[in-house]
């Protein structure tokens, strides 16, 4: 193994006004806690190895909805 790479993302609950709480709670499930989880399963893999952990972001992750 010589890296894992953290690539998956959701995008829920863009407008406050239109989302639930669940929505939010679902995003960051997957775009928070879930590169922490794989990255935490597979470190002792890594480690033997000196392997890398590479985590991708969307540029939408700079923006933030104004209404």
């Amino acid at each position: 193994l010589w890296a894992i790479i953290n690539n998956a993302g959701i995008q829920q609950g863009f407008f406050l006004e239109l989302s639930s709480i669940q929505d939010f709670k679902d995003s960051l499930e997957v775009n928070a806690l879930g590169p922490a989880r794989v990255t935490k399963a597979f470190l002792p893999l890594l480690r033997q190895c000196r392997g890398r952990v590479i985590n991708m972001a969307s540029v939408i992750g700079l923006f933030s909805s104004t209404h």
